[in-house]
């Protein structure tokens, strides 16, 4: 796939669909439209992968968990995030991780004592 090397600005439309600039269209081969991947890559760029080019990357990550960790441990779902819910003595808050993996977010309990609250509101808005 081409690279789209610039700068535009991305804007959802009403249905929260991402408009690429007709630059980065042009270029897409024509089996790519409508099969990418987005994610947010470091300092707020967004980040697009031809959704074979994401399998590969995404098999890679879980091969190099399972050397690092284990057979056993294995990822459905992966989500890049800017931080995690940490306590003030730098504990991250596994349980708030857990509550908003199973979409049980309405008690999440008391996260203004949190190192950094307002992570917990950018993981649940990127949820998967």
């Amino acid at each position: 796939m081409a690279g789209f090397l610039g700068e535009s600005e991305c804007r959802l439309d009403s249905k929260n669909r991402i408009s690429l600039p007709s630059t980065f269209q042009r270029q897409l081969p024509l089996e790519a439209q409508g099969q990418l991947v987005i994610n947010r890559g470091f300092e707020k760029h967004l980040v697009l992968y031809p959704r074979n080019v994401w399998d590969v990357i995404s098999k890679e990550i879980n091969q190099l968990i399972t050397d690092q960790i284990g057979p056993i441990a294995k990822l459905d779902k992966i989500q890049f995030t800017e931080g995690l819910p940490k306590t003030r003595s730098g504990k991250i808050m596994r349980r708030i991780l857990r509550k908003i993996a199973c979409k049980d977010t309405s008690n999440l309990g008391d996260i203004s004592t949190l190192l950094n609250p307002e992570v917990v509101q950018d993981i649940m808005d990127n949820a998967l």
